[in-house]
């Protein structure tokens, strides 16, 4: 299921995976995906540079991190998915 919405009207911790673009800085939206995703779900982050690893909290980790290039003006773009700790 596909959901557009504000972050604030969302259930914490229901979703399988959350992703934001271009809403705000990767080291504010991580905390705020971390919340609305479930144990051991995704956040996934679309920014112009990688994701600093010191902005990672607990025990998340990165999964992928792809460089892509935009054709129209050879600008870098990340796509970073970031996998939360699951429950023990």
């Amino acid at each position: 299921e596909v959901v557009q919405s504000r972050a604030e009207e969302l259930k914490e911790s229901q979703w399988s995976a959350a992703v934001a673009q271009a809403v705000w800085a990767p080291q504010r939206w991580l905390p705020v995906g971390r919340r609305l995703v479930e144990p051991g779900g995704a956040v996934y982050v679309l920014a112009a540079a990688p994701v600093d690893r010191g902005w990672l909290a607990g025990s998340a980790v990165v999964e992928q991190e792809i460089e892509l290039v935009r054709p129209f003006d050879c600008a870098r773009r990340f796509a970073t998915r970031i996998r939360t700790p699951a429950e023990s």
